[in-house]
């Protein structure tokens, strides 16, 4: 390479650095900033504000260089930049005109339904049964006894059917107990 292409190469180069400045002393907008007080700093202040949007639904935006996307941006920059390094003292020619859009597809056909889910189990009654528990009867069909209403002893027996519940009888705290029996007294 001679001095002279070298010396174009330098020229376009500065020409090209001359012309990026302006572009990147421009503004950059981002899509989510949690400073949202814009102090240059991140406190509880800013938390509060990003909690308050929690659980919300997100969609991520471009970032924004002076007005256009960041991918739009590059590009121009890119333009810049080959038609520097290619010479191009002329002027730009005008803009084509965008191509129209084409035509949306159709509406891909709707799948096929799920199975019915399984019928749930809930309680038909609630009751007090023969043997003094009380049972819930679900509906369907399963009877749940939780137990006595009262159990005295502690013999697991209800007391309705034990019958006995005075600690001081003999046969006190018995497996089905029956009436209280108590030690009978008598001299030989």
């Amino acid at each position: 390479m001679n001095f002279l292409n070298l010396k174009r190469v330098g020229l376009l180069f500065a020409a090209c650095l001359v012309w990026t400045l302006p572009s990147i002393a421009q503004v950059v907008e981002y899509p989510f900033n949690p400073d949202f007080n814009g102090d240059n700093q991140i406190f509880v202040a800013d938390l509060i504000e990003v909690l308050s949007i929690y659980e919300t639904e997100f969609t991520p935006e471009a970032i924004m260089v002076d007005g256009i996307t960041l991918e739009e941006y590059l590009i121009q920059l890119n333009a810049a930049i080959s038609a520097a390094a290619a010479g191009a003292d002329g002027a730009n020619g005008a803009d084509g005109a965008d191509g129209a859009d084409g035509a949306d597809g159709a509406d891909g056909a709707d799948g096929a339904a799920g199975a019915d889910g399984a019928d749930g189990v809930g309680i038909a009654n609630i009751e007090i049964n023969e043997a003094d528990e009380l049972a819930v009867l679900l509906t369907n069909g399963v009877t749940v006894n939780l137990g006595c209403l009262e159990d005295g002893d502690e013999d697991g027996i209800c007391d309705t059917q034990d019958a006995c519940t005075d600690q001081s009888a003999e046969n006190f705290n018995a497996e089905g107990n029956g009436a209280c029996e108590y030690l009978k007294w008598f001299i030989p």
